[in-house]
């Protein structure tokens, strides 16, 4: 398995860039769910965690908008790519 290094300077330039509100990085064992639930139940590789928070605007939820196609969901999109 190849395993691929991010420095730490990227993380906080690509949230940034990405206008991301909250970000936190956590041991993927420190995260407490449910048997079947957890991040080493979905991959058991997993060693790290990112979790991300961005500020919708209510109306998101109140008018059942769909999530915008361009700019920071795009983004992320690719990324993931």
């Amino acid at each position: 398995m190849t395993e691929s290094v991010i420095g730490r300077e990227y993380i906080p330039r690509f949230f940034r860039d990405l206008n991301v509100d909250e970000y936190a990085i956590i041991s993927a064992s420190s995260l407490h769910a449910p048997q079947g639930r957890r991040p080493c139940d979905l991959l058991p590789s997993a060693r790290t965690l990112i979790l991300f928070a961005v500020e919708m605007d209510e109306d998101l939820f109140l008018r059942g908008k769909s999530l915008p196609s361009t700019g920071f969901f795009r983004n992320l999109l690719q990324f993931q790519s």
